[in-house]
């Protein structure tokens, strides 16, 4: 029962941390998100681990996430293969397929625009050199927040271990802690203020 409950605490608290990010989020002018997306994906073109990586694994934003256009027009110039998760709701996972023109995705699962499985070919994680996935909220220590069904936590578990992970968002969506999150991977979490490397504590 106190595991039970202990559980119900983490989830309430997780689901507040979510509600006021997105709140903030969501109140970001258009003109703003684009300004803080276009840093966000100059510091993330920067990076070394950008430089070196032959496959990369973006996301297509909604909600108001950061967006990530020019991080796929950078990646295509440099001659990197692209990839996106496409939803899988039956088996609740994430699958990747290679996409060299974003005109052609289709609308997917929950609305996000994914890969069109009849014209872009499957592409296995272990490939994948840096991922580049999006975040609600995040604290110092390199924990993140989704919306909930966990698809990227499962997901991540199928890249290579060295493979860099970055999640992108808004300065604004830090949070103090994220609690429950110690048995899952910190990633490094791009800003518009630059990176954010994992803080032990």
């Amino acid at each position: 029962k106190l595991i039970g409950l202990r559980s119900r605490i983490i989830e309430e608290l997780r689901d507040e941390l979510r509600r006021r990010a997105l709140c903030w989020r969501q109140a970001l002018t258009p003109e703003g998100r684009a300004r803080h997306s276009a840093a966000i994906a100059g510091y993330i073109a920067g990076l070394d681990a950008w430089s070196a990586s032959k496959v990369v694994m973006l996301y297509r934003a909604f909600r108001c996430e950061v967006d990530t256009g020019a991080l796929h027009a950078a990646a295509a110039a440099a001659g990197k293969t692209v990839v996106y998760p496409r939803c899988l709701i039956r088996e609740y996972a994430l699958e990747l397929r290679a996409v060299s023109d974003l005109r052609e995705m289709i609308p997917g699962a929950y609305g996000i625009a994914e890969p069109d499985p009849r014209r872009h070919r499957p592409v296995d994680p272990a490939v994948v050199d840096l991922a580049v996935i999006p975040a609600v909220a995040f604290d110092s220590r390199g924990y993140r927040l989704g919306y909930g069904a966990g698809y990227y936590d499962r997901f991540l578990l199928s890249l290579r271990p060295e493979a860099p992970v970055i999640a992108a968002a808004f300065a604004g969506q830090r949070v103090e802690r994220i609690p429950g999150r110690e048995d899952e991977r910190p990633v490094v979490v791009v800003t518009e203020e630059g990176a954010q490397y994992p803080d032990p504590e």
